[in-house]
């Protein structure tokens, strides 16, 4: 991680490994792991940054495990699951290390719910969770925490706390030896409430950017061509998706749609504008809805400039 104000001018976290693996704001510290070292950056001027290594020898390797619940910070490490209470870091699954071992660790994601660390470990099949309320030592000083496992592996969780939101925790399920990807509704059951039943769900997917200048600022241009990179799609019928372009703040508006072809690459097919599409900004616009998942990768334009 580095922080730039001028030249010549750098704060860097050197030690602990080539990566910073996850950030988390925790008291008055932004926490910066690293795959062997935990760090704090506290400050409140540019020219005030204070840079503190708080923990040696232990770091994240699961860049979505870290979580602070009831004022602890809970991560995944090289070997086990640690906590940093603000003082001190334990590590606090020794009791549970045979299991551990068997676990895949660099995919795990974890979160705060209800007072509790939930952690899932997809690659394993496995989630755990713990109330750091339960933390203590042994009689040679290691800490524990209780933990409670569940035969469930998640890719992320999804925590619907908002206002107006329904307060229940789901966990999204890979798609493991040929079974279904689906969502999971936690906390309904041994084995949870599939949200989703056996029944395909449709995907209706919207993306728009904001309306900028994509040629030079405030000077009218023309939008010629333009090539949207897709992912060729994983159902043997193909895919179809919509383009939409809008210029001068959607006075002008053009519709394409776009048959992708079943494959493993990428479908990068320029697509021609008609020659009323001019203005001083744009904005672009993407639709699929369908059964199976589309990914937009990204959008290049060629445009001149309108001197009349």
């Amino acid at each position: 991680m580095e922080h730039l104000r001028d030249v010549g001018r750098a704060e860097y976290f050197l030690e602990g490994g080539i990566r910073v693996t996850a950030m988390l704001p925790y008291r008055e510290y932004l926490l910066v792991f690293k795959e062997n070292a935990l760090y704090g950056l506290s400050g409140n001027a540019v020219d005030g940054w204070v840079r503190t290594r708080l923990a040696y020898e232990t770091g994240c390797i699961a860049k979505r495990s870290p979580a602070v619940v009831k004022d602890t910070v809970f991560y995944v490490a090289r070997d086990g699951i640690w906590i940093w209470n603000g003082t001190t870091v334990y590590k606090v699954s020794g009791h549970i290390q045979s299991d551990f071992d068997s676990w895949v660790p660099t995919t795990a994601v974890g979160i705060n719910y209800k007072g509790e660390y939930w952690l899932s470990f997809p690659s394993s099949t496995y989630t755990v969770r713990s109330d750091p309320d339960s933390f203590r030592t042994d009689e040679i000083g290691e800490g524990r925490v209780s933990w409670f496992k569940r035969n469930l592996g998640f890719t992320q969780f999804l925590y619907n706390k908002g206002a107006g939101d329904n307060g229940n925790l789901y966990g999204a399920k890979q798609n493991v030896a040929g079974a279904r990807e689906c969502l999971i509704q936690l906390e309904v059951g041994d084995t949870g409430k599939d949200v989703w039943g056996a029944s395909t769900t449709a995907i209706d997917m919207v993306a728009q950017t904001p309306y900028r200048a994509w040629d030079t600022y405030a000077w009218p241009a023309r939008y010629i061509r333009f090539k949207p990179m897709i992912a060729q799609a994983t159902a043997s019928t193909g895919i179809t998706c919509t383009h939409a372009l809008m210029a001068n703040m959607g006075s002008t508006t053009i519709t394409i749609t776009q048959y992708i072809a079943s494959g493993t690459g990428w479908d990068m097919t320029y697509q021609t504008l008609p020659y009323t599409l001019d203005g001083e900004n744009m904005s672009y616009y993407f639709r699929h809805n369908g059964s199976t998942s589309a990914l937009l990768a990204g959008i290049s334009f060629i445009t001149e400039r309108r001197y009349f």
